[in-house]
């Protein structure tokens, strides 16, 4: 049951960062996309794609999508480091340090 407890602690913390549609939107920037192809590849409207970055930026109080993407890695190290320390006691200097 512990990982459950985990999965839902990493769930959790992802959804304050971004929704569901705003990790689309997020993920598929990253790969190129431009507003106009985000929209066509999830079949919702160009003004949808701008509101949700909007809503983005507001929600974590950033002004890009690259300071967006980068407050979600961050926060995927910290629930990583989390849990190694909780679960295995390695922190992440001792990764550093060993490989």
């Amino acid at each position: 049951m512990e990982n459950y407890a985990d999965i839902y602690y990493l769930v959790c913390k992802i959804k304050q960062i971004l929704t569901p549609r705003q990790a689309d939107c997020l993920f598929l920037a990253r790969e190129g996309y431009n507003n106009h192809d985000i929209s066509r590849q999830l079949f919702i409207a160009e003004s949808t794609v701008k509101k949700n970055f909007e809503d983005m930026f507001i929600r974590n109080n950033v002004n890009s999508r690259i300071q967006v993407l980068d407050l979600f890695y961050l926060t995927l190290l910290d629930i990583i480091a989390d849990y190694l320390i909780k679960n295995h006691n390695i922190t992440i200097l001792d990764i550093l340090q060993n490989y």
